[in-house]
């Protein structure tokens, strides 16, 4: 998963140097297609191009402000489309300290929706797609830790459970250790009392015959 989810990050990286080296060669082209009678006002484009230049050089924040001012002057015209998919790819681009694809896919999806006849609509659909995978990938990736986790206390759970029933298990065997010697001691007793009842009944018995020889001698004795 860890490999997929670097090339799908190279591949990210690599479409964000493409994106902005046709936004800065290709927009004469694009700008073509949308006809002349649709140009805007130079202000925007003014911005656009300042904006351009200083994304290409990873300046950010101030490319930022360029293509915001490209929104206000443009509305919903071009070249405003360009300046929100710039807006976009830099809040998805690898470089920038405060990325941030959950408001890039916003913004992308924002040209999607408002600007759905732009050139630029195609791209920002295919990125959306992108993110879309890349989100599912880190879902799968947390889940896959969240259930490592699991595994491992399961793991630890059952050998503390094993390690208790080996203990039962021992105190099990001593318990039935000193049974046997209970048990091999109340046989030995019991054997010694039957042997003292034995002497007692040999004594009772001598006893009741030396009764019955006396008895004999005084009823001679009597006659």
């Amino acid at each position: 998963m860890g490999g997929k989810q670097a090339r799908i990050r190279k591949y990210l990286d690599i479409c964000l140097a493409f994106a902005v080296c046709f936004s800065i060669a290709g927009c004469s082209l694009v700008e073509d297609l949308r006809g002349k009678a649709n140009q805007p006002p130079e202000g925007p484009r003014e911005h656009l191009a300042r904006g351009r230049e200083l994304f290409a050089h990873n300046e950010f924040e101030a490319a930022l402000k360029e293509y915001d001012q490209v929104l206000v002057t443009s509305g919903n015209k071009a070249p405003g489309d360009e300046a929100l998919f710039s807006i976009a790819l830099i809040y998805a681009h690898s470089a920038n300290p405060k990325k941030d694809l959950p408001k890039a896919t916003k913004l992308f999806q924002q040209l999607v929706n408002d600007f759905p006849q732009s050139p630029w609509v195609q791209q920002a659909a295919a990125w959306i797609d992108v993110f879309g995978e890349i989100d599912k990938l880190k879902r799968a990736s947390v889940e896959a830790v969240q259930e490592n986790e699991r595994l491992r206390r399961t793991s630890v759970e059952a050998l503390q459970e094993n390690e208790r029933l080996r203990r039962t298990s021992g105190e099990a065997f001593q318990e039935i250790d000193k049974l046997k010697k209970t048990t091999a001691e109340a046989v030995r007793t019991s054997a010694e009392v039957l042997q003292e009842n034995q002497k007692l009944k040999k004594i009772v018995e001598q006893s009741r015959i030396v009764d019955i020889e006396i008895d004999e001698k005084k009823r001679s004795q009597a006659k």
